[in-house]
């Protein structure tokens, strides 16, 4: 099957697509790499120019697993363990890094352009996927509120952990720098058009923004 029948997505024209939302975690979690690829082919321009930001949910801390004793494992262990599920920790862990390395290697060079948002260090019932209860909600709320002023991180793509870009740069700096730089390439891009239909018409004014 092929890209555009993976990702029927029109990119033809004046109108396409200028903020893509594309969930990818999970089972998914290729899609975001792929849809970069679909569109640098499709709109022939090069993931220079493309600004992403990519939000995690979150990951428990301190999730490891000693291979030498998983190597003698049976299938029920690895279903269940110590109270865990480490097949199902394994596969969803696997699927986040997944997408961190395959993106920040895409955008290596244009490091600029790409913001990874994720909470390294959930704990508890924070990290259950099934636990909707009213006050462990408040909690995931809180945590995103206090998320916004932690320091940018980043995975280390050689040790598969997380580091600090800059203690003094939060999430919160860079979201606020990828939103100016977002609005000052908006408002370029409608000045551009703006004078090519004038241009268009044969007319010719001054445009102040």
């Amino acid at each position: 099957m092929s890209n555009q029948e993976l990702l029927p997505i029109d990119v033809s024209g004046d109108v396409g697509a200028r903020i893509l939302s594309v969930d990818g975690g999970g089972v998914r979690g290729l899609i975001p790499v792929q849809l970069l690829k679909f569109l640098e082919h499709q709109l022939q321009e090069h993931l220079d120019h493309f600004v992403v930001l990519s939000l995690g949910t979150g990951l428990e801390e301190g999730i490891e697993w000693d291979a030498k004793k998983a190597a003698t494992w049976g299938s029920l262990k690895w279903i269940t363990h110590d109270g865990r599920t480490p097949l199902i920790e394994s596969i969803m862990n696997a699927s986040s890094d997944m997408v961190n390395i395959h993106t920040a290697l895409m955008l290596h060079h244009v490091k600029e352009n790409y913001l990874r948002i994720q909470e390294w260090q959930l704990k508890g019932s924070e990290a259950k996927m099934d636990l909707s209860t009213d006050e462990n909600l408040r909690n995931l709320v809180k945590k995103g509120q206090e998320l916004l002023d932690k320091p940018v991180r980043s995975l280390n793509l050689e040790t598969g952990r997380p580091e600090t870009v800059k203690n003094d740069y939060t999430n919160r700096m860079a979201l606020t720098k990828m939103a100016e730089r977002l609005s000052k390439e908006k408002k370029l891009r409608d000045k551009r058009s703006a004078s090519s239909a004038l241009s268009m018409n044969g007319h010719s004014v001054g445009i102040n923004i």
